[in-house]
């Protein structure tokens, strides 16, 4: 016979729901992806980080020969300061860069 205590019966309750909790936790998940609705939102938590990544690697492709031509216009300033030398363009630099080190270089 089971006691019946107030105390006993609240014990027993409470183990009750630690093992209805831990079944609960351990049962495999039946279906996660196998429907339509789960693959659509599964789709809507993937997108964000999907187009930023995307969107971070396109704006390196493209900010950084800018920003590399930038710093070579600098520099030139720097070490043909006081002389009467034409300043290269953006395209110049560019064209320079590809020739000397390739394309990756940029």
């Amino acid at each position: 016979a089971a006691p019946t205590t107030p105390l006993a019966r609240q014990q027993r309750r409470v183990v009750e729901m630690r093992r209805s909790t831990y079944v609960r936790v351990m049962e495999p998940a039946e279906g996660v992806l196998s429907s339509p609705s789960s693959v659509a939102s599964m789709a809507k938590v993937v997108e964000p980080f999907v187009c930023g990544c995307f969107s971070a690697c396109f704006a390196a492709c493209v900010t950084h020969p800018v920003d590399l031509a930038k710093v070579r216009l600098q520099l030139f300033a720097v070490e043909n300061a006081g002389r009467n030398v034409a300043t290269p363009s953006l395209v110049s630099i560019w064209t320079s860069t590809i020739k000397e080190s390739g394309v990756l270089a940029l």
